[in-house]
């Protein structure tokens, strides 16, 4: 059974306590809560992991002895859920200088250790270092994960949402489709009006995608001013819907409209990855969503070129692109690195180079 200790609509952290000792659990509570924290307190092991799945604490306190040496098992549920895998878990025990426990709660995946009888400042200074680590690596996530100008996925992270869709459609029987959304004449633009104004509009088009994307939707930043969306579930005309959706709304945007309103436009390549495509691969679906915008952008842009519907011979004229696709026979480089012989100073080539 799991009590709610005043439960705040604050920014402070959430903590769970994990505890069937109700005096140590309601003591350890009070203390966290008169420095700023919220609390939940779980009695048991099951309340303990529905109240971490629904609630997403900030930091986990879990006796090692609930309900019989349990402690262990519940935290390596934790750590395999994908809501709590990386919330800090902070174990309490009585046998500290137990080589074995020890051992076995790192096993399960614990942060931190901290013996019984608890001492609180010990305790909360655990917990404030854990938070900073897990808010570091929030961060470090998120460099990783995300496009900083923008906000969006980035290249790596969004290639893993087409790579997710492409493995569900196959999967599921049901039809995803990739858009990629490109800004006409940019390089124009940044000529005749500055690279600000070209930030700009990339910074506007990233909002306006993500907002109106609908749910069974992924949008992510490619390239420089290309954004593309996966829309993971649908049919032909919820991508047709959407792709004009988003090209009628982008060019109806003035900017500089105090000044001299200036208005753009778009090209938007559209693939699709049918169920019944057992052999298509992400890379191969974003090489199709690539070739297609490449031949919106030669029609003239302010359009839509859906992959399936152009002329394969068309599209021949274009298979040199493969601008945001990966593709595996690419020719070794031959770089011309070098290091240093620290006996004569005289360059020699990189035995790796060499090798190639």
């Amino acid at each position: 059974m799991a009590r709610h200790d005043e439960i705040r609509t604050t920014e402070s952290s959430l903590v769970l306590v994990i505890m069937d000792e109700k005096e140590i659990a309601d003591a350890i509570s009070t203390s966290m809560r008169n420095v700023g924290y919220r609390t939940i307190i779980a009695e048991d092991g099951e309340s303990g992991l529905s109240v971490a799945e629904r609630y997403s604490p900030d930091v986990i306190v879990l006796d090692t002895d609930i309900e019989v040496d349990r402690g262990y098992e519940i935290c390596r549920e934790l750590k395999n859920r994908i809501m709590t895998a990386d919330t800090p878990v902070i174990f309490t025990t009585r046998n500290i200088d137990s080589d074995d426990l020890i051992q076995k709660c790192f096993d399960a995946g614990a942060n931190d250790l901290i013996a019984k009888p608890i001492r609180v400042s010990l305790l909360l200074a655990r917990i404030k270092v854990a938070l900073r680590e897990a808010n570091l690596r929030e961060q470090y996530k998120k460099l990783a994960m995300m496009d900083q100008a923008t906000g969006l996925d980035n290249r790596r992270q969004f290639f893993m949402h087409v790579t997710e869709a492409v493995s569900s459609c196959l999967r599921r029987d049901r039809d995803a489709y990739l858009m990629i959304c490109d800004i006409d004449d940019l390089s124009a633009i940044n000529t005749n009006h500055g690279y600000d104004l070209g930030d700009d509009i990339i910074i506007m088009l990233a909002r306006l995608t993500k907002r109106l994307i609908s749910m069974d939707c992924r949008v992510g930043r490619i390239a420089g001013d290309a954004i593309a969306i996966i829309l993971k579930k649908g049919d032909e005309a919820t991508a047709d819907a959407m792709a004009m959706r988003v090209l009628r709304t982008f060019e109806a945007i003035a900017f500089d409209a105090g000044t001299q309103p200036k208005h753009f436009t778009l090209s938007i390549g559209v693939a699709k990855c049918e169920s019944t495509d057992a052999n298509l691969t992400p890379d191969e679906l974003m090489s199709r969503a690539d070739l297609a915008t490449a031949f919106a952008k030669a029609q003239g842009g302010r359009q839509i070129c859906r992959y399936w519907q152009v002329d394969p011979k068309r599209l021949m004229e274009f298979t040199h692109t493969n601008r945001y696709a990966r593709t595996g026979d690419r020719p070794r480089t031959h770089r011309g690195s070098v290091s240093v012989n620290a006996s004569n100073d005289k360059p020699v080539p990189n035995p790796i180079d060499a090798a190639e």
